[in-house]
């Protein structure tokens, strides 16, 4: 009877640690976004026109968490020139398939980070694609823009 019993809650100590282990993994994978995002851009500009890409990212949790970066796609930036950064990055580089300017600037809970981007349109056409604003674990929120440039 005793082995029994040191089996059954052998058993459920184990359940209880693999369900908890099942819900932490899943709110670090599928949890919350880290940042709230607005993008305010044109929907259409001109050849040669400079114009800004205004990226607002918000902390809504309680704890300070760090902007590590934001990367654009480059089937959005394929039309244009990136003039400047503000604030300026501490690094630019190009990955993959995406520009990603690096930030690493803690943000405070309800805090909103402003960053605009100063593009030159250099070509005509329609451009499209993601902004990702990214912690250093690598999660992040992905927005969406287009932009039309006509001649």
């Amino acid at each position: 009877m005793k082995t029994v019993i040191i089996a059954l809650i052998s058993a459920a100590v184990t359940s209880i640690v693999w369900i908890a282990g099942l819900v932490l993994i899943s709110l670090y994978f599928f949890g919350p976004l880290p940042f709230q995002v607005r993008i305010d851009a044109p929907a259409r500009v001109s050849v040669d026109d400079s114009f800004e890409i205004v990226i607002n990212a918000t902390n809504p949790t309680p704890k300070e968490m760090i902007l590590d970066s934001i990367d654009i796609y480059s089937s959005l930036l394929e039309g244009f020139d990136v003039v400047s950064v503000s604030p300026p990055p501490s690094s630019e580089s190009k990955i993959l398939n995406f520009q990603s300017f690096s930030f690493s600037r803690s943000v405070r809970p309800n805090e909103t980070v402003k960053v605009v981007v100063l593009l030159k349109a250099k070509k005509d056409g329609y451009f499209s694609g993601e902004i990702d604003i990214c912690t250093p674990a690598q999660k992040f929120t992905t927005v969406s823009t287009g932009i039309v440039v006509e001649k």
